[in-house]
């Protein structure tokens, strides 16, 4: 990307998504992008929205109540709420920033450390690019119901990204080809005796490795995989929730529905009569 893009939401709008059924669990306030930004200078005691940059090239720096971090290409910001704040581009290398300010009570849950150095990651750039267009024209329902979607992905991918990075990936190979496969395959019921066996390891020591990995069991890690597409299926289409249940490898849409309200909250039905209700 190379011009600079700037996305601010109104202060009433955003006031309505903190009484939204579903937005006011997370929801973005503004966004945008900044292309080597030479002279980019924030200072702030706090705000109320939580804050994430993510660097993809030149440099710059952050002060958060009293540390000091050095800001690269690859490096990600994420600063929380009402804390005091100075961040800017270096004079000599300007940054250039992906950005953004969100807020919502599961804000707290899904924010982590202040800097990730999680590398060209061209996954997060596509988050990004797909929030733009979401508020180009109106602050639609169904539009802000999708960038809190990928926000939400977003936040999970540095949460992936960050223990990727922390953790040596050596001998985790096999794990990260099984998650590939899975997202790869959302329309499969597969037992975790075959995944498995399908990179060499006994069934319970490969549950302890990939949780130790992905902090979920296989199964749930793959189920919360179908769960997102299902999401974004009752948002975009007018599908049967039986033929999703089904598009998605569950065995019947009582046990789709069962998974569903286990990772979202809310039964899929409930979901979809709030998204048909609000249009």
């Amino acid at each position: 990307m190379s011009r600079d893009l700037s996305y601010i939401i109104p202060d009433k709008i955003c006031l309505s998504f903190e009484k939204h059924p579903i937005l006011h669990h997370l929801f973005i306030t503004c966004c945008g992008y900044y292309n080597h930004s030479e002279g980019h200078f924030i200072k702030r005691e706090g705000i109320a929205e939580y804050i994430l940059i993510y660097c993809t090239d030149g440099q710059g720096y952050l002060r958060l109540e009293n540390k000091h971090f050095s800001i690269k290409k690859g490096d990600v910001l994420l600063i929380p709420s009402y804390t005091a704040h100075e961040y800017g581009a270096l004079e000599e290398n300007p940054w250039s920033i992906y950005w953004l300010h969100f807020k919502g009570t599961h804000a707290p849950l899904l924010f982590q450390e202040s800097l990730l150095c999680v590398g060209e990651q061209p996954r997060l750039i596509h988050y990004f690019n797909q929030l733009y267009p979401l508020f180009k024209i109106d602050y639609l329902e169904t539009n802000m119901l999708k960038a809190s979607s990928y926000l939400q992905l977003l936040l999970c991918e540095l949460k992936e990204l960050s223990l990727n990075y922390t953790k040596s990936k050596k001998g985790f190979q096999d794990i990260e080809s099984t998650i590939e496969w899975m997202r790869n395959h959302l329309d499969v019921r597969c037992p975790v005796n075959t995944l498995a066996s399908s990179i060499n390891l006994s069934k319970y020591y490969f549950i302890r490795k990939f949780k130790s990995y992905t902090s979920y069991t296989p199964i749930e890690y793959f189920n919360r995989l179908k769960i997102q597409r299902a999401c974004d299926l009752l948002i975009e289409t007018n599908q049967l929730i039986s033929d999703i249940s089904d598009q998605l490898g569950f065995s019947n849409p009582f046990y789709f529905s069962e998974r569903f309200k286990e990772v979202t909250g809310y039964s899929p039905n409930q979901f979809k009569k709030i998204m048909r209700t609000k249009r």
